[in-house]
Parts: structure tokens; C-alpha cells; sequence
């Protein structure tokens, strides 16, 4: 069977149109993994942070002492027979306990800003939601492996190396519970 000439030719340039939008390194078998500078990765952000610490202190000392002199004799004889004695006890227990805990879950795209001569990826990618005029503001940047990139293009928090996620804040709720000028000076001094 033979194609008409009309119909090859619209074929023809329908791939060559396709062909012109694909970009250069476009490849049905290669995976879509961010590897260059601007690709952009998907973090999956699952920190749980748990840290307890515990300090006992128990001392006791104990110190005793005299001292005793003769009564003079001779030109010394106005001198009269004289002792001291002194005791000191000291005892201190200390307990001190700290726990502290801390969880966070979220998803943030992030942006490949520098590629290392070993391969390694610096990406850094920031978030911000605002809701009823307060904003949250989600920052995660650190060190990837490209290895470490699922085939989804995601990667979890825990595989950033040198990872610095910060969770932020601002608006009238935030302002609100934060200490006024007065109780800060107050907790600087004390």
C-alpha cells in the first residue's frame, strides 16, 4: 500500500514541527533526574528531632581544725591557756534534666544552583504560604548526590548533606507572642 504524497508530506512536517519543541537532549529511554544548574528537585522534608540530657551533681566536703596554746611562763606569763576549734560541712545535690523534641513534615522544590566538580549538587529552594496575613516561610538548602534522586525526581531531607532547613514566620500572631522590648531587657539582665 502506498501513502499519498500529500499524506507523507503532512506527516513530514508534523515530526519535523514535534522535533523542533523537544529539547536537544530529549530522550524517551533516559531518565528526567535533575543533574545541571536550574533543574529543579522535589524535597521531601521528614525531620523528627529528639535530643534529653541528664546531669547529676552530689559533692560533700567536710574540714575540721584547731588550734591550742600553753599558758605563758616567765615574761610571758600574762599569756593564758587558749584553744580553738572550727568545724565546716558542706553538702550540695544538683539534678538538672533538658528534652526537647521537634517534628516537621513538608514537600518543597528546590533549585540546583551549583554543580561540583565531583558531581555533587548545591540546591537551595524556598517556600512561602500566606495565610490570614501570616507568612510561613519554609528554606531548605544543602549538598545532593545525584544518585540519591528517586526516579519521581524527589529526594528526602535526610540525604542533603551540610542540610540547613529553617522554618520561619511573620505577621501579627507571630508579633504578638513575641516578648516586648521591656521582658527581654529584663531576661537579658537576670
Amino acid at each position: 500500500m502506498k501513502i499519498p504524497s500529500a499524506i507523507a508530506a503532512l506527516m513530514t512536517l508534523s515530526v519535523a514541527s514535534a522535533a523542533e519543541r523537544l529539547p536537544s537532549d530529549f530522550s524517551l529511554t533516559s531518565d528526567h533526574r535533575s543533574r545541571r544548574v536550574d533543574d529543579v528537585v522535589t524535597v521531601l522534608v521528614e525531620e523528627d528531632n529528639t535530643a534529653r540530657n541528664a546531669a547529676q551533681t552530689n559533692t560533700q566536703s567536710s574540714s575540721k581544725g584547731s588550734v591550742g596554746m600553753q599558758a605563758g611562763s616567765g615574761i610571758l606569763g600574762f599569756l593564758p591557756d587558749a584553744s580553738a576549734k572550727s568545724a565546716l560541712d558542706a553538702d550540695f545535690k544538683g539534678l538538672g534534666n533538658t528534652s526537647r523534641a521537634g517534628s516537621m513534615q513538608a514537600v518543597v522544590s528546590a533549585r540546583v544552583i551549583e554543580v561540583l566538580p565531583n558531581g555533587t549538587l548545591r540546591v537551595e529552594g524556598t517556600k512561602q504560604v500566606v495565610i490570614n496575613d501570616e507568612t510561613e516561610i519554609l528554606t531548605v538548602a544543602g549538598l545532593l548526590r545525584p544518585e540519591d534522586i528517586s526516579a519521581e525526581n524527589t529526594v528526602r531531607s535526610g540525604r542533603l548533606a551540610d542540610a540547613k532547613v529553617t522554618y520561619s514566620g511573620r505577621g501579627a500572631d507571630s508579633e504578638a507572642a513575641r516578648k516586648g522590648p521591656i521582658a527581654r531587657f529584663l531576661d537579658w539582665i537576670f
